[in-house]
């Protein structure tokens, strides 16, 4: 069993279904951001304002809204009581506990906004059994779980995913160096057991893109637009790769699944994954995709 000094990840569902029909904007990663906000503003507000407030990578992510909403244009049309759901991820144990709370607190009566949209909570889902997108883990267990390091590591790109690679320019592409470093940087910022820095100098020397299947999403968040990648990518670990640093990068793998990877995490971007079930319908709408594939 887990216990708190190996710093617990956890990832919830939100169960949720509109009180009336309406529209969402198609990006609405700031509303949904929002929404966390003020649910943890019940429990805590100084820590509410503080995850507001802080720069770099946060300790949580937020999803598109998934469901069966139909994209009109750049707004989504939602059917009053069709069943939809967010997932949030969390890094730490306390904001897990602040939310919790928030969300127990919460009656039947309790209205959830969206932007414009109000939404009830129809559950909670924290258990894996009841949905694929729920789940608990520590970084002790991650990094456990690599110990027969593995040749191969797969992702799968689930939202929109890009990379800031200084000044004004985005990387929407899933290079080695690009995706475990930027785990690295969230794993070094939140667990009680740190990785080397080298670890990403290794990601890039030692992961190859061995196979890819990926789109450009374009997204419209109103005030700009972002370009990201959605797909799956596998990498081929090099022989000359040391086991420690194959069991590393391979938890930084498992790790994805609760830290998300690349810019926007708390605003629906970057969600990702080895293994994950794609959703029956997402609403993280594009304007326009194009694909690529490479075996």
């Amino acid at each position: 069993m887990a216990s708190q000094t190996d710093g617990l990840l956890y990832s919830l569902v939100l169960e949720l279904s509109p009180r009336e029909a309406g529209v969402l904007p198609a990006a609405h990663g700031y509303q949904a951001f929002g929404l966390v906000l003020r649910l943890l503003e019940r429990a805590d507000p100084e820590l509410s304002r503080r995850l507001h407030d802080l720069p770099g990578p946060k300790p949580l992510t937020v999803s598109p809204l998934h469901g069966r909403a139909a994209a009109n244009g750049e707004d989504l049309a939602l059917r009053q009581g069709e069943p939809c759901w967010l997932r949030l991820t969390v890094l730490r144990e306390d904001i897990f506990a602040r939310l919790l709370a928030a969300l127990l607190s919460l009656g039947p009566a309790s209205d959830l906004c969206l932007g414009p949209a109000t939404f009830s909570l129809r559950r909670v889902i924290t258990a894996p059994g009841q949905s694929p997108w729920a789940g608990c883990t520590s970084y002790r267990a991650l990094l456990d779980g690599g110990q027969a390091p593995a040749r191969r590591l797969a992702l799968r790109f689930l939202s929109p995913t890009v990379f800031r690679a200084g000044g004004q320019r985005n990387l929407p592409l899933p290079l080695p160096g690009l995706v475990f470093g930027s785990l690295l940087a969230r794993w070094n910022e939140f667990s009680p057991l740190p990785l080397p820095e080298g670890l990403r100098g290794a990601a890039e020397e030692g992961l190859f893109v061995a196979r890819y299947s990926l789109q450009t999403r374009l997204l419209d968040f109103g005030r700009y637009k972002e370009v990201g990648f959605v797909g799956r990518c596998e990498y081929e670990v090099a022989p000359g790769l040391g086991e420690e640093a194959a069991r590393q990068l391979a938890a930084l793998a498992g790790f994805a699944f609760y830290a998300g990877i690349g810019a926007k995490t708390t605003m629906g971007m970057g969600q990702a994954g080895p293994g994950l079930p794609r959703p029956a319908a997402s609403t993280m709408a594009s304007q326009r995709s194009e694909s690529s594939r490479g075996d």
